[in-house]
């Protein structure tokens, strides 16, 4: 963070491409949450534990972010998001 009154633009880097993939599959409610937590980390305001936390060992470097939603709620939205476009498609 370069002073207590900006906000450095948000960088993140995924460990591989389906990492990408998947994080810009996700449905838009949850993306936001995960963006406002990898803001709060790369601009030094603090997360509640159960949100966050550095992976161990040689990885240690490495922070693992969970945001309020399960995974059902990916498959939820992908379902959702079948039936649209089955019922737009038409019979």
């Amino acid at each position: 963070m370069t002073s207590q009154d900006s906000l450095d633009i948000r960088e993140v880097i995924f460990v591989n491409e389906r990492c990408r993939v998947d994080y810009e599959a996700m449905p838009a409610e949850v993306r936001a949450s995960a963006d406002q937590a990898i803001d709060a980390l790369q601009n030094a305001r603090p997360l509640p534990p159960k949100l966050y936390q550095s992976l161990g060992g040689t990885l240690a470097v490495i922070n693992e972010i969970s945001t309020e939603y399960g995974a059902d709620l990916k498959a939820d939205h992908d379902k959702r998001k079948a039936r649209r476009e089955q019922e737009e498609s038409g019979p």
